[in-house]
């Protein structure tokens, strides 16, 4: 995949000015499958008098000539952030959008900015981590200041992603934190991180340019200068993967592992019709899945999981008796959706409830498994993220 970073010269000029300036980059970046923007890029991160002026909706002439742009090119388009207004709140927004010219995400920034800033005064914080799929595999979004705060990136791991795309107006006068951020999230994370960054001199603030495009081992493939550049790098989508196989760190997580943090509560009738396809389908056909404990049975209902040629989508009940347990925790290579449907269930020494629904992705340790009373869960297992909910 070759991503490109459109690290824009940012100029006290009119917002139809730097949008026609912008688009004509866009242009020199023809042959890019991804192409990124950078964060308030039309109106200038320290125009904070400009904000409401320039505020727009997210079907407004700027997001439009977008979308346009992105069906031209072929290419998918982060389009960094503008001001976005809806129903009179203001947000620092920023969008993804596809190859066909479809918006496929949008991320409220959610850490805003208030150290010789006004940000924090004159806009709302966004609320939820955002992570899209692509053909490259799952993306995080993220903005500036959030790079201060790698619990965002974790979450975004927690949901999938192997790439984040980072929008930014980061100053030149803290470029050294800038190109540490950049390394810093991309090695924990196991994960490549593009970054588009300003340049050029707004409201007398000089800005870093220094786009990044750093792969999950934190090395550095590309790196702009300080001024106006287009910063092009062959990504690899694999390698996050491969990084994580090779070297689990994320499996060793203690405080905050996955297990935990992707579940979600569900209330009886959220899961109604989920318990009258358990009613028909639990009344038999249960055998030992190979390498269970006895006491725990399968029912396999529809599909087919290989996991030698990682493909493939597989549902299936998972009885256990009273008593029931695993001694190690497990890990899949494949995404998993489970059901807890009836009675109870510790996993890693914390106890569920029953109508508890949670998502894992790949690599995920996840166990060991207890039920006292015995229980029942409900599993999707599945090679194809396009196919999944992940808990969205």
């Amino acid at each position: 995949m070759r991503a490109s970073s459109v690290q824009l010269e940012i100029c006290d000029e009119p917002k139809a000015a730097t949008v026609e300036r912008a688009l004509a980059l866009l242009d020199k970046s023809k042959g890019s499958d991804l192409v990124l923007l950078p964060e308030l890029w039309p109106t200038g991160y320290f125009a904070f008098d400009r904000y409401a002026a320039d505020a727009e909706t997210l079907d407004g002439p700027t997001v439009k000539a977008l979308r346009e742009k992105a069906r031209a090119l072929k290419a998918w388009i982060f389009g960094g952030s503008l001001v976005e207004n809806e129903g009179g709140k203001l947000f620092n927004t920023s969008i993804l959008i596809d190859a066909s010219g479809q918006l496929v995400a949008r991320y409220r920034k959610m850490h805003l900015f208030g150290y010789g800033s006004e940000e924090r005064k004159a806009l709302c914080a966004g609320s939820e981590p955002v992570v899209a799929d692509t053909p490259w595999g799952r993306a995080g979004l993220a903005t500036c200041y959030d790079l201060r705060f790698p619990e965002l990136f974790r979450a975004m791991v927690d949901r999938g992603a192997h790439l984040f795309l980072v929008a930014s107006a980061w100053p030149a006068a803290r470029v050294k934190p800038w190109r540490l951020f950049n390394r810093a999230r991309a090695l924990e994370n196991q994960s490549w991180l593009i970054s588009c960054n300003c340049a050029g001199t707004n409201a007398g603030k000089t800005l870093a340019g220094n786009s990044h495009i750093v792969d999950p081992w934190g090395e550095v493939l590309a790196r702009g200068s300080e001024g106006e550049e287009i910063v092009t790098a062959y990504v690899d989508p694999q390698r996050a993967e491969a990084a994580r196989r090779e070297f689990p760190a994320l499996a060793d997580r203690v405080l905050g592992a996955a297990t935990n943090s992707c579940l979600k509560r569900k209330d009886r009738a959220m899961l109604k019709e989920h318990l009258e396809f358990f009613t028909v389908n639990v009344k038999d056909g249960f055998a030992a899945p190979p390498g269970y404990p006895k006491d725990i049975e399968q029912k396999v209902l529809a599909g087919k999981l290989d996991e030698q040629a990682r493909t493939g989508t597989r549902s299936r009940l998972l009885r256990f008796q009273p008593g029931a347990f695993t001694t190690e925790p497990f890990e899949h290579e494949y995404w998993e959706e489970v059901f807890l449907v009836e009675g109870d269930l510790e996993v890693g020494g914390e106890v569920f409830e029953p109508f508890t629904y949670a998502v894992r992705p790949p690599h995920t340790p996840h166990g060991p498994f207890k039920s006292k009373n015995g229980c029942l869960l409900f599993e999707i297992h599945y090679f194809d993220p396009a196919d999944a909910r992940k808990g969205e």
